[in-house]
């Protein structure tokens, strides 16, 4: 397929994280450098009604604020396909949990309904939020999540270290979850001197003293985190979930992540986790019980065979049913699925018909110099708000959520970078063949 025969996707995100970039950037970038799509990214403060009306297919993700409710309504109104990519049940986000409180406001929650209703397809990935999101939209399909298989090592090394190695691992700055295994854990490190216990993220004040437990900060580049993860040779890793509607509408990316590095995980029995772990075979499911979670965790430290048969059963599974290849193919067959039900795309043009849109030269928020006036200017108002989170939720997380919006604008402006050089490299080879 010619470049001549790409549609133009638009993805419009709310920032780049690791839900944006996983299940939308990354195998959208490999789409379009395989010549299926022309794609473009921006984030939804810098989109401009000029950019939205090039597209031919709009995509949203994790998109919740009302005051770019009107990219929606012009996708909309002009009949653009839009498609709307969710990996949480926001409309259930607990109120109780400082960093979903967020998503609770009413004029979020009224938003977030009207992209699942006005969508022609919802993406997601899990059954139990496949079938809560069934009475707004009759679109909904449940994908399996992606795992990048060059992040991981193709062989590791043995492990030589006499230690057992747990990991417990997490994005969230304010993380009530690890607090369901601070007991377990104080026992599991009296019970055995020789573990050593890694917290990813969050910092439980429990376990900040305690020997054999290190703290890591969280990395904000997913795909820098992976990397560095799939090489600490962990043995064991927690996977805590209440069981809760919120909760059981989650993706299952602790099971792909821990499978995928060969890693024998200890996961809450809830259908997060028992949809694709076999019990005693890819992993371990307990329940909500202390004595439970130790009880796991002590069973997979003093057995080194099930420990060593889990790690390669799971890893097995993961290769079978976790690459980005699918995550590609779904993504393009829902392209496809809505560009063929919009009256608005002509029969030729889904066909490879339609001319190529030169990007860069006709939108404003694509050329270098508005971009990084764009992105500046919304580092400015997201400076607004430091104080008062400073007062809300304290310096620890208030710095946290600085890196990770540093680390979005960095994302995107590497990303815009990337795409440039490939439209110019494109627009050369064109030439050339004239």
């Amino acid at each position: 397929m010619s470049s001549n025969d790409r549609p133009y996707v638009l993805a419009i995100l709310p920032a780049l994280y690791t839900s944006t970039v996983i299940n939308v950037v990354k195998p959208l970038l490999q789409l379009h450098l395989a010549a299926k799509i022309q794609m473009d990214i921006s984030f939804e403060s810098l989109v401009t009604p000029s950019k939205l009306a090039w597209a031919d297919v709009v995509i949203f993700c994790r998109n919740i604020e009302p005051e770019y409710g009107h990219l929606l309504e012009l996708a909309f109104t002009w009949g653009k396909p839009i498609i709307y990519d969710l990996d949480d049940n926001l409309l259930e986000a607990p109120d109780s949990t400082p960093g979903l409180r967020y998503f609770r406001h009413p004029e979020r929650q009224a938003q977030l309904k009207k992209y699942l209703t006005q969508a022609n397809l919802v993406r997601v990935y899990a059954p139990a939020l496949q079938r809560y999101l069934a009475s707004y939209n009759s679109n909904v399909f449940k994908v399996n999540g992606p795992l990048d298989w060059k992040l991981v090592p193709s062989s590791f090394p043995p492990r030589t270290s006499q230690r057992v190695r747990l990991v417990y691992a997490t994005a969230r700055l304010e993380d009530e979850i690890g607090e369901m295994l601070v007991n377990s854990i104080l026992r599991i490190l009296n019970t055995f001197p020789q573990v050593e216990l890694t917290i990813w993220g969050p910092q439980l004040k429990a376990l900040q003293r305690q020997p054999g437990v290190r703290h890591l900060n969280v990395i904000m580049d997913y795909d820098a985190f992976f990397y560095k993860f799939a090489r600490q040779r962990f043995d064991i890793g927690l996977a805590p979930l209440p069981d809760d509607l919120f909760h059981r509408c989650k993706t299952n990316v602790k099971f792909r992540e821990f499978a995928a590095c060969q890693i024998a995980g200890v996961y809450s029995n809830i259908e997060v986790y028992s949809e694709c772990v076999e019990n005693g075979i890819t992993g371990l499911l307990v329940g909500s019980d202390e004595v439970e979670w130790f009880t796991a965790i002590a069973r997979l430290i003093e057995d080194l065979s099930l420990r060593e048969n889990i790690q390669r059963q799971a890893q097995t599974f993961a290769r079978q049913h976790y690459n980005h290849e699918q995550m590609q193919a779904d993504w393009l067959a829902h392209i496809q699925q809505v560009l063929a039900a919009s009256p608005q795309i002509a029969t030729s043009q889904l066909q490879g018909g339609g001319p190529v849109k030169n990007i860069i030269s006709t939108t404003s928020d694509t050329r270098p110099a508005a971009l990084a006036t764009g992105v500046l200017n919304q580092a400015l108002r997201y400076s607004t708000r430091i104080v008062p989170m400073l007062k809300e939720r304290g310096l620890y997380v208030t710095l946290g959520r600085i890196r990770l919006h540093l680390s979005s604008f960095k994302q995107l402006i590497s990303l815009k970078i990337k795409l440039w050089h490939l439209q110019h490299q494109q627009s050369k080879e064109q030439k050339l063949q004239q």
